[in-house]
């Protein structure tokens, strides 16, 4: 009796480590290999998985054949393969404008659409965190009302907020692993979040010296890489960052 149920365990493990491990293959497969690159703007995501069997988080940076980008952040609810299904479907549905609802399924998502030209932006929010405007080095938290998550019940309309990003300013979009600790509120989470992107757009480190840092070309990579460092070294969820600043010559 003990070796078989040794037996069933070891079965399970092991049916459990290959979906992990295809879960997280597909998760790689379906996001974008690399950032293209935005005219007048500089951009960087990153995706930084805690290692567990989570594989719902993703991001997107595309351009559209209007010339204008997309850029947006979900996570889908559940773990593994049926996660990462769930992930690819949406993340499809994101870009063809149409998204397939499930009661029994669903996800937060956050997308934009920027007009490189003008720096318009146009952004929808289906219950995800708010996003982060930077506007003349300051650091505001967009905590609009938003709509159901995706695939549950919308009691109201989704709404489509404007954001005007002139020269220097940003946006910053996360999932909640970015944000989320077991002893602390996601608020906190957030707060802290905005602490890490004002110190990042305010000053940088250079040959010990401090000193301004002009928006430019690696201004996003700089900045990603800080919120990377600071809130997701020891992730308890995996991580998705998009950021995009409009260069100051643009």
């Amino acid at each position: 009796g003990l070796a078989g149920g040794a037996g069933i365990a070891l079965a399970n493990a092991r049916r459990f480590a290959a979906e992990h491990d295809m879960a997280r293959q597909l998760a790689q497969a379906l996001l974008p290999a690399q950032v293209p690159a935005v005219p007048g703007f500089s951009a960087a995501a990153r995706y930084i998985p805690n290692g567990g069997p989570v594989a719902g988080d993703w991001f997107d940076l595309t351009r559209l054949p209007t010339g204008e980008f997309l850029l947006g952040v979900g996570d889908a609810a559940g773990h593994g393969v049926a996660a990462t299904a769930l992930m690819a479907l949406l993340r499809s549905a994101a870009q063809g404008l149409a998204v397939e609802h499930d009661q029994e399924d669903f996800a937060t998502a956050l997308y934009a659409c920027l007009d490189v030209t003008s720096g318009k932006l146009q952004w929808s929010s289906a219950g995800h965190l708010p996003p982060l405007a930077i506007r003349h080095g300051a650091v505001t938290m967009l905590d609009v009302p938003s709509a159901a998550p995706l695939g549950l019940p919308a009691e109201t309309e989704r709404l489509v907020h404007t954001l005007q990003i002139d020269p220097g300013d940003g946006l910053v979009l996360v999932t909640d692993g970015v944000v989320e600790r077991r002893d602390t509120s996601i608020r906190q989470g957030l707060n802290r979040l905005a602490e890490v992107v004002a110190s990042s757009c305010e000053s940088r480190q250079t040959g010990g010296a401090r000193r301004s840092a002009a928006p430019g070309a690696d201004t996003a990579q700089r900045l990603a890489d800080c919120i990377a460092a600071d809130l997701c070294q020891e992730p308890q969820d995996d991580c998705c960052i998009v950021a995009i600043v409009r260069n100051s010559d643009a």
